[in-house]
């Protein structure tokens, strides 16, 4: 069965085609500068959002040092095997790991990743007083899921927590910061725990 098409519909459908046509090349440029440049300021209006959210989000974090207590004795030093160090860093791979789950905890928190993705957990390493002190940084509404993954992970360590960032900046005391990255593009092989 084939359907009929009815000339004055497909007059129609011609004439808007048409009159789309001529509109594009009369005003494409325009056109185009209005989409491209809407893109561009939905895009730059979510950042702001975003910059704003972390913000206001910087009032309400929480800073906890993590301290594990010291395995210094000869009979430790005796028992320090490549194994053994594989172990302690296969755990805190499996923390990250748990970490990383936060984002999916409930409905609310997978939304509120996908849009302000302020989900963040930093971790630390502050050097105060000729000592290194292992920090991590994270929201207050995380702290007790946080607290929680590290002494599972680890049964020894003690956490303190704190609202008051560590101070750095006092007469004398100098801060540097620094990021990691990669020299090659990432999906260049990286030669984990597993195998150094």
């Amino acid at each position: 069965m084939t359907k009929k098409v009815d000339p004055e519909k497909l007059k129609e459908i011609i004439g808007y085609s048409s009159a789309a046509i001529e509109w594009a090349k009369e005003y494409g440029l325009w056109a185009l500068l209005i989409v491209v440049g809407g893109w561009y300021a939905i895009k730059w209006m979510f950042k702001l959002a975003r910059i704003l959210n972390l913000h206001y989000g910087a009032k309400h974090l929480v800073y906890m040092k993590v301290t594990l207590p010291r395995s210094d004795s000869k009979m430790d030093q005796e028992q320090r095997t490549e194994k053994d160090f594989k172990e302690k860093v296969a755990i805190m791979s499996q923390l990250y790991r748990a970490l990383y789950e936060i984002r999916e905890m409930n409905l609310w928190n997978t939304i509120k990743t996908k849009i302000w993705q302020a989900d963040n957990v930093s971790f630390e390493l502050i050097l105060e007083n000729h000592q290194l002190n292992f920090y991590v940084v994270v929201n207050e509404y995380y702290r007790s899921i946080l607290e929680k993954q590290i002494t599972s992970f680890y049964k020894d360590a003690d956490i303190q927590t704190s609202k008051e960032p560590p101070s750095f900046f006092e007469k004398n005391k100098k801060v540097r910061g620094y990021y990691m990255y990669t020299k090659r593009d990432y999906w260049f092989p990286i030669h984990t725990y597993k195998v150094m």
